[in-house]
């Protein structure tokens, strides 16, 4: 009985971990969604970083992953990236909104 529980208990979380993941994505594609290309792209390496970066690696699989992501999304330059395209769109409030979205997503 114990084993069907644990299995049961894994499933679950293996189910919730997927649905997180897809709405997260389905969050995102809908931020970015109808915005110029540049800006788009930034919304979503914000996003991707800020998930990305409060990753814990409990092993080295993981920290290799979280480092491919980080590595991926230009994480160390999206300040800056962000700081010009705020500079390119300070009068389009749509982006400057998805901007801010992006931080919490």
């Amino acid at each position: 009985m114990p084993t069907r529980i644990l299995a049961a208990l894994i499933l679950h979380c293996a189910l919730a971990t997927a649905a997180f993941a897809d709405k997260f994505q389905d969050d995102l594609n809908l931020l970015a969604k109808g915005l110029p290309r540049d800006a788009g792209e930034i919304v979503t390496r914000i996003a991707q970083c800020n998930h990305w970066s409060s990753g814990e690696a409990h092993d080295p699989a993981r920290a290799k992953e979280i480092e491919g992501a980080i590595r991926k999304y230009g994480c160390n330059t999206i300040d800056r990236d962000e700081a010009r395209l705020r500079k390119r769109y300070a009068g389009n409030s749509a982006v400057l909104k998805a901007l801010d979205r992006a931080q919490i997503l």
